[in-house]
């Protein structure tokens, strides 16, 4: 259980890690609110419609919240199937938009808050640490590696600003139960192929991680750590 008093914000909240994340934080009666580009009825009121690519959005959506931010995990991320011989421009530029540009807006909301949050939880890609094996895949695995980058720069600026939020990274394997796999090939429905055939994690092992990670003593620090299925190859 995550022992914590302030207000925790799930970016990304509507479905995937995000939706099992909140749930969890509000079952175990915990202080949270989910922001999504959607809305999802069965979160009801813990569930602010903000999209992450809308600056202007966030910082109403957090201005909006009642009382001071302890914590803000972001689970926001896009992926999809577009090979080179393919016109993946739709999809190039979506996940350009979400996992950069939002990213981006995230980051400087984040660095903007009042008092300082005391954590800041990136929950990126295995894809950011070396090209994905998967293909079509090439765009995703450049804007998660650019994303590992940004949040390792904001971390260097949040010491160097004498901030107290303390910045995280989790980057996951495949993970089954997000539905990653029912958008992924909308370019090109006849590339399909299962993707949960190969070993992967469960979604409430994710969910479990990120709550342990948010739960660690104040003046450690997990900046980056991967987390696959032991069988799971590069």
């Amino acid at each position: 259980m995550l022992e914590r008093h302030g207000l925790t914000i799930v970016l990304g909240a509507s479905s995937g890690v995000g939706a099992a994340l909140l749930e969890r934080l509000l079952g175990e009666g915990a202080l949270a609110v989910g922001f999504s580009r959607r809305a999802e009825s069965s979160f009801g009121r813990s569930l602010v419609v903000a999209d992450v690519t809308d600056r202007a959005a966030l910082v109403g959506a957090v201005g909006g919240l009642d009382g001071p931010v302890e914590s803000v995990v972001n689970c926001v991320g896009v992926g999809f199937y577009a090979p080179w011989d393919s016109d993946g421009s739709p999809e190039w530029s979506e996940m350009a938009a979400t996992n950069v540009a939002g990213l981006a807006n995230v980051l400087s909301v984040v660095g903007t808050l009042d008092p300082d949050p005391e954590n800041y939880l990136h929950v990126g890609s295995l894809a950011a640490h070396r090209p994905s094996n998967s293909p079509g895949n090439a765009v995703y695995s450049a804007t998660k590696v650019a994303g590992r980058a940004m949040v390792n720069d904001f971390r260097n600026w949040s010491v160097s600003a004498a901030r107290a939020t303390r910045v995280a990274m989790l980057s996951p394997a495949l993970i089954n139960g997000t539905g990653f796999d029912a958008n992924f090939f909308r370019a090109d429905e006849t590339a399909r192929t299962p993707l949960y055939e190969r070993p992967h994690l469960a979604i409430e092992e994710v969910v479990d991680v990120i709550v342990r990670m948010l739960a660690t003593p104040r003046h450690l620090e997990i900046s980056d750590l991967v987390l696959r299925h032991r069988l799971q190859e590069d």
